[in-house]
């Protein structure tokens, strides 16, 4: 996929600012509910940016048993729904 500025690269983004951790968590927690199997987010930033408080509010949003711990470090884990044992 190319953008009009002919740079391969997504066809949009969209920018947030919160202004404290629990405005990031419900924020994440919002858009969770939004999303749809397949669908990437990718987050980028520094140590401290607040990319695992992002994440453990999108699991929120998500319906997802508590314990999500820095995406930083995890490529891959299973977060089951609430609702099974």
């Amino acid at each position: 996929m190319q953008t009009s500025s002919g740079h391969s690269g997504p066809a949009w983004s969209r920018s947030f600012t919160v202004h404290s951790a629990a405005g990031l968590q419900r924020f994440a927690a919002a858009l969770g509910g939004d999303l749809a199997a397949g669908d990437l987010l990718i987050l980028t930033g520094g140590l401290g940016a607040g990319k695992t408080t992002f994440t453990q509010g999108l699991g929120v949003g998500l319906g997802v048993r508590p314990g999500i711990i820095s995406p930083t470090f995890v490529l891959v884990r299973v977060h089951p729904p609430l609702a099974s044992g």
